[in-house]
């Protein structure tokens, strides 16, 4: 699903939707990906991502749905389903809304001032600008498609002409590239 997730001093992390209102603490369960962004360098932020978890070198919904229904840290690691955290935008860092920003300046930010380990939980999502060749690669995977956003945007917590979906016909996993 696709998560905006809150990282703040002394408040537990939390889950927010599109206008950022609290939806919830984030579960315990993801206990890997919230420990991987208490790790982070920064500790005021807000980033916006995909949690996935892989069948077969796949995105799989059907396998991260039961991961979700974990909020045992112990049992989620023992389920063997691992998940990884997608970031490919920063709304918020250090008090300072980063929404009014065009995208390509809020993921340098990201890139360059977050960590993200090789095999690590959390992998930042590149932006590309040949986005149909992008596309077609995805569909030849069997994948669901891509989320295209135009690089000098700001931030908008609705689709719009700049934030588009673009599916690919007969497909199962959905990968989101910034």
């Amino acid at each position: 699903p696709n998560e905006s997730l809150r990282v703040a001093p002394d408040v537990a992390p939390y889950v927010a939707d599109r206008d950022l209102a609290v939806l919830g603490i984030a579960p315990d369960g993801l206990h890997e990906l919230l420990a991987a962004l208490l790790g982070q360098p920064v500790k005021d932020f807000i980033v916006d991502g995909e949690i996935v978890a892989f069948k077969k070198g796949l995105p799989s919904f059907e396998r991260l749905q039961p991961r979700m229904q974990i909020s045992d840290p112990r049992r989620a690691l023992l389920s063997g389903i691992e998940v990884t955290y997608y970031i490919f935008d920063l709304l918020y860092m250090e008090g300072r809304d980063l929404t009014a920003l065009p995208l390509w300046i809020r993921k340098g930010i990201l890139e360059n001032v977050f960590s993200f380990s090789r095999g690590g939980p959390l992998r930042y999502t590149r932006h590309t600008m040949d986005g149909r060749a992008l596309f077609r690669r995805q569909c030849g995977q069997g994948l669901e498609g891509i989320i295209a956003k135009r690089a000098q945007s700001p931030y908008v917590r609705k689709r719009s002409s700049d934030w588009q979906k673009f599916k690919c016909a007969g497909s199962q996993g959905f990968v989101s590239y910034g």
